[in-house]
């Protein structure tokens, strides 16, 4: 069987006092979670029963501080995308990973829309859940690179993306790191954006380095991603 591929990196920090929060309506579904995201060192764990018939008469959901999220979207299919949104309405700045059946196209860009980090399948849990949290946590994805190029390609192309960034809540930058910004939106390599823009190639990098630093992200794939989803929240 191939590897899954996946949109993630490794970050040299270290995951000591991280707080992991697990999510879900179904207490023994939670104790399985807890097991597995143990496993990885350092973190530490919360878990939070969810009341949806609370949740679905008042749309508010509380939940504890955490760096990270993982909801258990199996116990709560019919009302996941609104627990995610209610989710990040509390929390905007949060990192969550959605646990899912499947990982369809439809559901899995409105789900990124919103802000999801990464996604797990119910038959991959106990080998991928604690991989993506050692790489969410970290700042970085898990996501499949296939739904992550489809979800990129079908934002820009309905968004315009260049025109509509500026009008996105994205950190402030300068008029040259927008220039750089829109290059990479547009996929072009190092070389492409020295070449359109009239600059060294070092210069590029140390304008990437600053677009890197301001967006809180390590990659290329993880600033557009930041920008895309910043996009989708002015047109959508």
């Amino acid at each position: 069987m191939p590897k899954r591929q996946h949109s993630h990196h490794r970050s040299t920090e270290p995951l000591k006092h991280r707080v992991v929060c697990l999510l879900s309506a179904n207490p023994l579904a939670l104790g399985e979670l807890d097991r597995l995201v143990r496993r990885v060192r350092g973190v530490r764990v919360k878990r939070a029963l969810l009341d949806l018939e609370s949740f679905l008469s008042t749309r508010d959901v509380r939940v504890p501080p955490a760096s990270a999220y993982v909801l258990d979207s199996w116990s709560t299919i019919s009302a996941s995308e609104a627990v995610v949104s209610a989710i990040y309405a509390r929390r905007p700045n949060t990192r969550l990973i959605l646990l899912t059946n499947r990982i369809s196209e439809v559901a899995s860009f409105a789900f990124l829309q919103l802000g999801v980090k990464g996604f797990v399948t119910q038959k991959h849990l106990s080998e991928e859940l604690p991989r993506a949290v050692v790489s969410v946590v970290s700042g970085g994805l898990w996501i499949p690179r296939t739904v992550l190029s489809k979800f990129l390609a079908y934002t820009l192309a309905s968004a315009r993306a260049p025109e509509r960034v500026r009008a996105s809540s994205s950190p402030r930058i300068s008029q040259r790191e927008r220039q750089v910004l829109d290059c990479v939106m547009k996929s072009q390599s190092n070389k492409e954006i020295s070449a359109e823009l009239h600059i060294s190639e070092s210069t590029v990098k140390f304008h990437l380095a600053r677009l890197f630093e301001k967006f809180g992200v390590r990659r290329r794939s993880d600033l557009i991603l930041q920008t895309v989803q910043q996009t989708a929240a002015v047109v959508h």
